[in-house]
């Protein structure tokens, strides 16, 4: 089993945790992580794109005009889609994309993808998550303490107003409780910020 050296908000080596075994060993399906990232952005779509058919535009149905002797090629009427103004040949409709993924199978595919993070290094364990003010400005100095870049998901239990406040002008940077986490942000993001207390729920994840 690896160990992950756990953080204080300034930076410094407090304390070590053990990978565990079941996050450790755990066998991960890229498969699964795929169909849940296709379900959630699927289920982020509208699906309003409405066009109106030849039969729904209004238009005229007469004939434009005869069939021969004009000299010109053949016309229906005005409301074709070859003319401007005519409707639209196979345009969306009103549709849902929802697809569906199993409860089981949604949570293995989460906990592959923040096993994928713990194998990988790209997991960050910080003693206690704490900010003096609800400022952007903050939250950078933080980042910059433990190395992090700006591209990160931070995850704690319980999420406070004044953390989410100081990250929403921080387009790559977001944090979550841990009970909230789904696949799809665990993979967008580069570093994975855990607050010691929210270890033991991600690792709940794994009983």
């Amino acid at each position: 089993m690896g160990k992950i050296d756990i953080l204080s908000v300034k930076g410094k080596k407090v304390g070590d945790f053990s990978i565990p075994e079941k996050i450790a060993g755990f066998k991960c399906s890229g498969q699964l992580v795929h169909d849940a990232v296709v379900k959630q952005l699927a289920g982020r779509r509208s699906g309003n794109a409405c066009t109106k058919t030849r039969a729904e535009v209004n238009r005229s149905g007469i004939k434009l005009y005869r069939q021969k002797g004009t000299g010109r090629a053949r016309a229906g009427n005005a409301g074709s889609p070859t003319r401007v103004g005519g409707g639209v040949a196979f345009g969306p409709k009103p549709r849902n994309y929802f697809l569906r993924v199993n409860k089981k199978e949604q949570q293995k595919a989460l906990k592959s993808a923040i096993a994928e993070k713990f194998k990988k290094g790209s997991v960050i364990i910080v003693e206690k998550i704490t900010i003096s003010a609800p400022k952007t400005k903050e939250i950078k100095v933080f980042l910059d303490n433990i190395k992090a870049g700006e591209n990160a998901l931070i995850v704690l239990k319980g999420l406070n107003n004044e953390l989410k406040m100081a990250v929403r002008n921080m387009p790559r940077v977001t944090a979550v409780d841990a009970n909230s986490l789904n696949t799809y942000d665990v993979l967008y993001y580069k570093k994975l910020i855990i607050d010691k207390d929210a270890v033991e729920e991600i690792e709940g994840k794994f009983n």
